[in-house]
C-alpha cells in the first residue's frame, strides 16, 4: 500500500508539473491561444491614394504644352501681339487647334493694315493645314493675290505644312500654283520631285492622278 501511494502521488506531480508549465506560456505569449485579425486602416491610410506604377509625365513635355497658355495668361489675353507669339509657340508645340484659336482671336483684334496682319494670316494657314487642307489652301491663295510680301518660301512652307498633315492631294495644288507664279524657282522645282516622290508611295494613287492630269508624270 506505501508503494501504491508513492506511485500515484508521483504521477500526480508531473501531472501538476506539465499543467504549470503550459499555464506560464500561455502567459508569456497569451495571442498563441486566439486568431489574429487584420489590423483596420487608419484615416489618413484610407485616404491615401494607391500608385498605379506609371511614370510621371515629363516636366519638360508639360511645360512645352503649357506655354502658349502661360504667354497669353501674362498679358491678359488683350495684346494681339503676345496673343501672336503665343499662337506660334501652340503651333511650334504641334498643339494646331490651340494655335488656330489664338490666331483667329489676333486676327479679330487687327485690321488689314497691321504690320502684323500678313504675319498672323500666314501662321493661321499653317495651323488650318492639319484640319482642313482645301481651307487652309484657299485662305492662303486669297492671302497670296492680295498681298505682295507673300513669296516662295511662303508657298514652299505650306506645301510642306499640308503634306505633313497627310493632305497630299491640296499640297499639290498649292505646289502647282506657286510654280505657275514662280515657274523657274529652283527651290519649288525640288520641292516637286518631294511631292512626286511621296505621291508613287503605296496608297497614293489619287496623288499619282492628280500629278499626271497636271503634267507633272
Amino acid at each position: 500500500m506505501r508503494v501504491s501511494f508513492q506511485k500515484n502521488s508521483t504521477q500526480e506531480a508531473l501531472i501538476a508539473d506539465k499543467a504549470l508549465r503550459a499555464h506560464d506560456l500561455g502567459r508569456k505569449d497569451p495571442d498563441n491561444s486566439r486568431p489574429r485579425t487584420p489590423r483596420p486602416f487608419t484615416p489618413d491610410q484610407k485616404n491615401q491614394p494607391i500608385s498605379s506604377g506609371a511614370p510621371p509625365p515629363s516636366p519638360m513635355k508639360s511645360l512645352r504644352l503649357l506655354l502658349p497658355a502661360l504667354l497669353l495668361a501674362s498679358c491678359g489675353g488683350t495684346d494681339p501681339a503676345a496673343t501672336k507669339d503665343a499662337a506660334y509657340s501652340a503651333l511650334g508645340a504641334g498643339d494646331y487647334a490651340s494655335a488656330q484659336a489664338l490666331f483667329d482671336e489676333a486676327l479679330a483684334a487687327m485690321s488689314p493694315g497691321d504690320p502684323a496682319f500678313v504675319q498672323v494670316s500666314f501662321g493661321s494657314c499653317r495651323a488650318l493645314a492639319h484640319s482642313d487642307g482645301p481651307a487652309a489652301r484657299t485662305a492662303f491663295l486669297a492671302l497670296a493675290d492680295t498681298n505682295d510680301s507673300i513669296g516662295v518660301k511662303d508657298y514652299s512652307m505650306l506645301v510642306s505644312e499640308l503634306m505633313d498633315a497627310g493632305n497630299l492631294l491640296d499640297a499639290i495644288e498649292l505646289l502647282d500654283k506657286g510654280l505657275t507664279r514662280y515657274p523657274d524657282n529652283e527651290r519649288l522645282s525640288k520641292l516637286k520631285e518631294h511631292v512626286v516622290a511621296e505621291s508613287q508611295k503605296p496608297g497614293n494613287d489619287a496623288a499619282m492622278d492628280k500629278l499626271k492630269g497636271l503634267g507633272y508624270l
